[in-house]
């Protein structure tokens, strides 16, 4: 699956320090490790009522290009792991009708991620944006 996203340096600091922005996590670990151009995140989270255990790995540059792995084990879930895998790359500017946060899905859809913490009563933010 393919989709666009207008990021800015605000927006990426919103969604890193909320563990992404529609997380609306309570973290009681985040330990972030880098090491030249790979970055490892480890965190446990209450996620719905449960703890969540996640492991992440970031390879490459946000500035170009890079991969991330994301496993995780969540308590009382049906399996209770799961694994998402994805790469992204820089695109080069925003496009005139785009504002940080939005997000174009595969079927054209958009949508901003910053409405939802919004909706939660956590401020957004804006800036110069970058599409990835």
């Amino acid at each position: 699956m393919k989709m666009q996203q207008c990021i800015d340096a605000s927006t990426d600091q919103a969604m890193q320090g909320h563990g992404g922005a529609a997380a609306g996590n309570d973290c009681s670990k985040r330990d972030v490790q880098k090491s030249g151009s790979t970055m490892t995140v480890d965190s446990v989270c209450t996620v719905a009522g449960k703890a969540v255990t996640s492991h992440i790995v970031v390879n490459g540059s946000f500035d170009s290009e890079y991969t991330m792995n994301i496993t995780s084990q969540g308590a009382g879930g049906p399996g209770g792991q799961s694994g998402v895998a994805l790469t992204a790359r820089w695109l080069g500017p925003c496009a005139a009708d785009q504002k940080p946060g939005d997000m174009i899905m595969p079927n054209g859809t958009k949508m901003n991620i910053l409405n939802m913490p919004k909706a939660r009563g956590q401020p957004g933010t804006a800036g110069a944006p970058a599409n990835r």
